[in-house]
Protein backbone atom coordinates (compact mmCIF):
# COMPACT_ATOMS: atom_id res chain seq x y z
CA UNK A 1 0.00 0.00 0.00
CA UNK A 2 1.67 3.29 -0.58
CA UNK A 3 2.39 5.81 2.28
CA UNK A 4 1.18 8.85 2.29
CA UNK A 5 1.75 12.69 3.26
CA UNK A 6 0.52 16.26 3.40
CA UNK A 7 2.33 19.80 3.88
CA UNK A 8 1.02 22.89 4.03
CA UNK A 9 3.11 25.13 1.48
CA UNK A 10 3.33 28.79 2.92
CA UNK A 11 6.20 30.56 0.89
CA UNK A 12 7.49 28.53 -1.46
CA UNK A 13 5.12 27.58 -3.66
CA UNK A 14 6.70 28.74 -7.09
CA UNK A 15 9.67 26.62 -5.96
CA UNK A 16 7.54 23.49 -4.78
CA UNK A 17 5.89 23.54 -8.22
CA UNK A 18 9.23 24.08 -10.36
CA UNK A 19 10.43 20.89 -8.21
CA UNK A 20 8.19 18.43 -8.22
CA UNK A 21 7.53 19.26 -12.57
CA UNK A 22 11.26 19.06 -13.10
CA UNK A 23 11.84 17.19 -16.85
CA UNK A 24 14.84 15.38 -15.05
CA UNK A 25 12.45 13.44 -12.48
CA UNK A 26 9.27 12.81 -14.74
CA UNK A 27 10.52 11.55 -18.24
CA UNK A 28 10.96 14.72 -19.44
CA UNK A 29 7.61 16.13 -18.34
CA UNK A 30 5.58 12.90 -19.78
CA UNK A 31 4.70 12.56 -16.10
CA UNK A 32 2.50 15.54 -15.58
CA UNK A 33 -0.97 16.31 -15.54
CA UNK A 34 -2.93 20.06 -14.25
CA UNK A 35 -6.19 20.52 -13.38
CA UNK A 36 -7.66 23.54 -14.51
CA UNK A 37 -4.60 25.20 -13.86
CA UNK A 38 -2.28 25.68 -16.81
CA UNK A 39 0.87 23.61 -17.96
CA UNK A 40 4.00 25.83 -16.83
CA UNK A 41 5.02 26.41 -13.25
CA UNK A 42 4.33 29.99 -14.15
CA UNK A 43 0.63 29.60 -15.17
CA UNK A 44 -0.46 27.14 -12.29
CA UNK A 45 1.04 29.44 -9.09
CA UNK A 46 -0.91 32.94 -11.38
CA UNK A 47 -3.88 30.51 -11.51
CA UNK A 48 -3.47 29.14 -7.71
CA UNK A 49 -3.10 33.09 -6.84
CA UNK A 50 -5.98 33.99 -8.77
CA UNK A 51 -8.58 31.46 -7.18
CA UNK A 52 -7.26 32.63 -3.55
CA UNK A 53 -7.74 35.98 -4.36
CA UNK A 54 -11.85 35.39 -4.15
CA UNK A 55 -11.23 33.93 -0.81
CA UNK A 56 -11.98 35.68 2.29
CA UNK A 57 -10.29 34.09 4.50
CA UNK A 58 -6.79 34.63 3.08
CA UNK A 59 -4.56 32.50 6.18
CA UNK A 60 -0.88 31.69 5.94
CA UNK A 61 -1.17 28.15 3.54
CA UNK A 62 -1.31 28.78 -0.14
CA UNK A 63 -1.56 25.56 -0.93
CA UNK A 64 -1.15 21.95 0.04
CA UNK A 65 1.96 19.29 -1.70
CA UNK A 66 0.73 15.33 -0.76
CA UNK A 67 3.57 12.78 -1.22
CA UNK A 68 2.44 9.31 -2.36
CA UNK A 69 5.36 6.86 -2.14
CA UNK A 70 5.38 3.02 -3.22
CA UNK A 71 7.75 0.61 -2.21
CA UNK A 72 9.99 -0.96 -4.62
CA UNK A 73 8.59 -3.44 -7.17
CA UNK A 74 4.86 -2.11 -5.28
CA UNK A 75 3.92 -0.99 -8.54
CA UNK A 76 4.80 0.14 -12.15
CA UNK A 77 4.72 3.51 -13.74
CA UNK A 78 1.24 3.43 -15.01
CA UNK A 79 -0.39 1.61 -12.05
CA UNK A 80 1.49 4.75 -9.91
CA UNK A 81 -0.35 7.38 -12.18
CA UNK A 82 -2.83 5.83 -11.99
CA UNK A 83 -2.84 5.87 -8.03
CA UNK A 84 -2.23 9.27 -8.32
CA UNK A 85 -5.30 10.60 -10.69
CA UNK A 86 -7.35 8.28 -8.54
CA UNK A 87 -6.37 9.70 -5.14
CA UNK A 88 -6.86 13.42 -6.93
CA UNK A 89 -10.61 12.51 -8.20
CA UNK A 90 -11.34 10.93 -4.75
CA UNK A 91 -9.74 13.59 -2.58
CA UNK A 92 -10.19 16.96 -4.67
CA UNK A 93 -13.31 15.59 -6.24
CA UNK A 94 -12.98 18.54 -9.53
CA UNK A 95 -13.82 21.45 -6.99
CA UNK A 96 -9.75 22.06 -6.44
CA UNK A 97 -6.45 22.97 -9.18
CA UNK A 98 -3.63 20.79 -9.21
CA UNK A 99 -0.68 19.99 -9.88
CA UNK A 100 0.27 15.97 -10.19
CA UNK A 101 3.86 14.41 -10.91
CA UNK A 102 5.07 11.40 -11.33
CA UNK A 103 8.86 10.91 -10.14
CA UNK A 104 10.59 7.88 -11.69
CA UNK A 105 13.71 9.17 -11.04
CA UNK A 106 14.48 6.99 -7.76
CA UNK A 107 14.12 2.94 -7.23
CA UNK A 108 11.32 3.95 -5.45
CA UNK A 109 8.04 5.64 -7.71
CA UNK A 110 5.77 8.41 -6.44
CA UNK A 111 3.95 11.30 -6.69
CA UNK A 112 3.97 14.61 -5.66
CA UNK A 113 0.38 16.39 -5.98
CA UNK A 114 0.46 20.33 -5.19
CA UNK A 115 -2.96 21.34 -5.12
CA UNK A 116 -4.49 25.18 -4.42
CA UNK A 117 -6.51 25.51 -1.10
CA UNK A 118 -9.08 27.58 -2.30
CA UNK A 119 -12.07 25.45 -3.26
CA UNK A 120 -13.30 26.63 -7.09
CA UNK A 121 -17.14 26.24 -6.40
CA UNK A 122 -17.63 28.24 -3.07
CA UNK A 123 -13.87 29.88 -2.71
CA UNK A 124 -13.77 28.30 0.53
CA UNK A 125 -10.21 26.72 2.05
CA UNK A 126 -9.38 23.15 2.16
CA UNK A 127 -8.49 23.55 5.41
CA UNK A 128 -11.77 24.73 6.80
CA UNK A 129 -13.36 22.19 4.48
CA UNK A 130 -11.47 19.06 4.78
CA UNK A 131 -8.83 19.48 7.15
CA UNK A 132 -10.21 19.89 11.42
CA UNK A 133 -9.51 18.64 14.44
CA UNK A 134 -11.83 15.79 14.47
CA UNK A 135 -11.12 14.91 10.72
CA UNK A 136 -7.73 15.60 9.83
CA UNK A 137 -6.67 15.47 5.93
CA UNK A 138 -3.89 12.76 6.77
CA UNK A 139 -6.82 10.75 8.08
CA UNK A 140 -8.90 11.70 4.61
CA UNK A 141 -6.29 10.74 1.95
CA UNK A 142 -4.84 7.82 4.15
CA UNK A 143 -8.82 5.85 3.97
CA UNK A 144 -8.59 6.88 0.40
CA UNK A 145 -5.47 5.90 -0.46
CA UNK A 146 -5.80 2.58 1.08
CA UNK A 147 -8.33 1.29 -1.85
CA UNK A 148 -5.25 1.09 -4.06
Amino acid sequence: MAATSIHPIRTTEIKSIQYVMRKDKTNNGSLVTTYACGQTPEEIEKAFSEQRSFMNDKGSVLSYHIIQSFAPDEANIEQVMQAGQMLCDRLLKGHYQFVLATHNDTEHLHNHIIFCKANMNNNRSFGTLSDTKKNPAWKTIEKKNSKF
